[in-house]
């Protein structure tokens, strides 16, 4: 073993096993510190309850406080020292094979085969200086210290020499110690890509690309903090969250949307500052990315492997939600229309359409949805109703009810009683009861969800006891008037 390797070098000796587990949320100095303060304070480990305080105890204890913030977040079963340098390690974790010229960096766990003095191997972590920290074994009695196992404590680096066989070093996966940034609880926002300058935008096949700016629902988010300072952020489109695919951590994963669950692919930490903000999912180290860094209309959006790019960079350009104040519905009622009643609002600010909600014994019977228009004629048949008309924002999905509005429709028809009118196969036939000659006025309204689309008015003369049939479309009504004198002019709904 080379000799500026033995001088640079402290360690504590253990063996551990690892599987797959979740990439670490450490930085070096951390478990470094970690591993020095249990040599000093000689604490001893049984983490896994066979033949007390073991090496493999301590580097087991080593590993698992590096990953998940515990040293006895398991129990597993060991692995010889000699095994130890070709366990499958978490992603992003190094296994770094030993050269004639190599270093090992502080954090790093050395790995040594078995050599003629012990048949097990070792695995020891580096610390700093020209001494060793090490765990020692105490045999299969387990009687040192209380049934303990020898503690932790410091020994000279020539015994870091004495192992030989010397593998090489895993080195974990270190956390930049970078924090996430808090930028509030819940909020509306652009996310933009700051180098090409577009928008985030929810496509119609669930999947994000970059686009210009719109401003519509599909790329405005809505960021909302959890309790361990990540962020669900979900499109004001539908709902949908921001999601990457399957759990990848692999560069070049696509991101999406979905339902939320709450799930660590569904959950983003925010990293940096205004204009250079980093966005990194909770299930991987990849981070969010425009891939191939284009600015072209609809490029992809993907995860990559951090590296400080112009196309991991963005904006989160906060929105304000815009106040929609509350309308106020009226209602007219007249008979004399075919339509026989007419809702009438204002128009209010920040509201790009309306939808009227008709109401009977506190349940909904009909919806105009969407209309532009501020106002709406409908038939409705005698009764007592309730109404409201909502005003909404299409690039926010916000709105505000009016109150609701009582009304009611009384018994009552304009219609003579001289004809009667029979629906046959979209045709309508018109009788003349009367033994005399009359003058009409029939009209055809053709409707739609309740509501008059058109209107055709004939005056016609009819024959005693003459029939006449008038064609039209499937969802229509034929009306006989005696006039229209005196009557306002037939109200026809957009």
């Amino acid at each position: 073993m080379k000799k500026k390797i033995l001088c640079m070098l402290g360690m504590f000796f253990a063996i551990v096993a690892l599987y797959t587990v979740s990439a670490s949320a450490m930085t070096r100095d951390q478990a470094v510190n970690w591993a020095k303060t249990q040599a000093n304070n000689n604490v001893a480990f049984d983490v896994d309850g066979i033949n007390g305080n073991q090496c493999s105890d301590f580097g087991t204890a080593y590993i698992n406080y590096i990953i998940h913030g515990n040293p006895y977040y398991k129990d597993y079963t060991t692995y010889m020292g000699y095994n130890y340098f070709n366990i499958n390690y978490p992603a992003g974790w190094k296994k770094i094979a030993n050269t004639s010229d190599f270093v090992p960096e502080p954090g790093d766990i050395l790995c040594f085969g078995a050599n003629s003095s012990n048949s097990s191997g070792h695995v020891a972590v580096a610390i700093e200086g020209c001494t060793v920290s090490i765990i020692k074994g105490i045999g299969q009695n387990g009687l040192a210290n209380n049934g303990k196992g020898t503690p932790a404590q410091y020994q000279t680096m020539q015994y870091f020499g004495s192992w030989g066989n010397f593998q090489g070093v895993i080195r974990p996966k270190w956390d930049s110690g970078e924090q996430p940034v808090n930028l509030g609880d819940g909020f509306y926002a652009y996310i933009i890509n700051t180098a090409a300058w577009k928008h985030l935008t929810y496509d119609n096949d669930w999947n994000i690309t970059s686009r210009t700016e719109t401003g519509k629902a599909n790329q405005i988010w809505y960021f909302s903090k959890q309790s361990d300072n990540s962020y669900k952020i979900t499109s004001v489109k539908d709902g949908l969250c921001m999601e990457v695919h399957d759990f990848g951590k692999a560069a070049g994963t696509n991101v999406h949307m979905n339902n939320y669950n709450g799930n660590s692919a569904q959950l983003w930490y925010i990293y940096g500052k205004s204009g250079a903000y980093k966005l990194k999912a909770k299930c991987t180290d990849c981070v969010l990315d425009l891939a191939d860094n284009s600015s072209a209309e609809g490029a992809n959006i993907q995860m990559w492997t951090s590296n400080d790019t112009p196309a991991q960079k963005f904006q989160i350009w906060k929105l304000s939600l815009p106040t929609i104040p509350k309308p106020t519905l009226k209602a007219a009622i007249d008979n004399n229309y075919i339509n026989n009643t007419v809702f009438s609002w204002e128009p209010v600010d920040n509201a790009h359409y309306y939808d009227l909600r008709i109401m009977e014994n506190g349940n909904i019977i009909k919806t105009i949805w969407a209309t532009k228009d501020t106002h709406c004629n409908i038939n409705l048949p005698a009764g007592n109703y309730t109404a409201n008309v909502a005003g909404i924002n299409d690039n926010f999905r916000n709105y505000t009810f009016s109150d609701d509005i009582s009304f009611s429709i009384p018994n009552s028809e304009r219609p003579t009683t001289d004809f009667n009118v029979a629906y046959e196969n979209n045709q309508s036939v018109v009788r003349n009861n009367t033994d005399s000659q009359q003058s009409v006025v029939v009209i055809i309204a053709q409707y739609m969800n309740g509501t008059i689309k058109d209107i055709n008015i004939k005056n016609e003369t009819f024959a005693a006891r003459e029939t006449k049939t008038y064609s039209h479309g499937a969802d229509a009504k034929v009306f006989v008037w005696d006039s229209l004198t005196g009557m306002e002019p037939l109200s026809e709904a957009e």
